[in-house]
């Protein structure tokens, strides 16, 4: 049962800390999904990415340069894969929605960096939800820190509200040339609100990012760079600077220890 966002949100981070431990080489996309099932009747709660817009499974398993809404595939996992579990539930007529990215096994010093930028990217885009004055200071803190680190944000990846509903707005975009990013800067950021930051990153030559290629297995780096993406959900609350990261329950959202690596790591 979800009784509140908070409490869907919470338990999406210990779904993502319980797999951490299954997520190895041998372990099958469709392994993932049958455990995902099974967690989720434990919980009483449902899927909410199943059957929306017509996607198959109850979960997203997105391998390398799978970047996104990748389906579940029988092969299995290999030493130094990089796989990212996207889970959305629902229940009592609240949704929670996040994205963890995992190394399978023993993974290269590139990948180790992606997964730490990718983290900070997410976080310092979380924090200015919680501290900045408009939506697009969302945009810019992502869109900045990937670019830092020398990484780029595909230009059809985007932000949004959640509660009531899986996607709410406001559509937040992550990278400063995206045409909402103009009319964002000039939009503030409401109080009270409940918000998900889930960047992509990935390694690119070009200094103008390419969306994702739509396949009917997955959304793919244009390319084949490999991807990953942490997504958490950020509730702005009433008084500017004072809100949470439910996402990460127990967690200070201004702990310094964030900016570094994924907890659980």
């Amino acid at each position: 049962m979800i009784q509140t966002l908070e409490a869907g949100s919470g338990l999406l981070f210990t779904l993502f800390f319980e797999a951490k431990s299954l997520i190895k080489p041998g372990v099958s996309g469709t392994d993932l999904e049958k455990w995902v099932e099974k967690k989720l009747t434990k919980y009483h709660v449902q899927s909410a990415l199943k059957n929306f817009h017509s996607f198959p499974s109850n979960c997203c398993v997105s391998v390398n340069e799978c970047a996104a809404h990748g389906v579940p595939k029988a092969a299995p996992l290999v030493d130094g894969d990089l796989v990212t579990l996207d889970l959305a539930i629902q229940g009592d007529g609240w949704y929670a929605d996040g994205a963890w990215t995992y190394g399978v096994g023993t993974i290269d010093s590139e990948t180790l960096k992606l997964i730490s930028v990718a983290w900070k990217t997410t976080m310092r885009a979380a924090l200015s939800a919680l501290t900045g004055k408009m939506v697009g200071d969302i945009t810019r803190s992502a869109w900045d820190t990937a670019q830092g680190y020398g990484y780029a944000i595909p230009s059809s990846c985007y932000g949004h509200g959640i509660g009531l509903n899986l996607h709410e707005l406001p559509r937040i975009p992550f990278y400063c040339g995206d045409p909402l990013y103009p009319v964002l800067r000039e939009t503030p950021l409401p109080n009270g609100v409940h918000l998900n930051i889930e960047p992509i990153l990935y390694k690119s030559a070009s200094p103008r990012p390419e969306p994702l290629v739509k396949t009917e297995k997955g959304l793919f780096t244009s390319n084949s760079a490999r991807a990953a993406q942490y997504e958490v959900t950020v509730s702005t609350g009433t008084i500017r600077g004072k809100g949470t990261i439910p996402s990460l329950p127990g967690i200070h959202p201004f702990d310094p220890r964030l900016q570094r690596m994924p907890p659980f790591y």
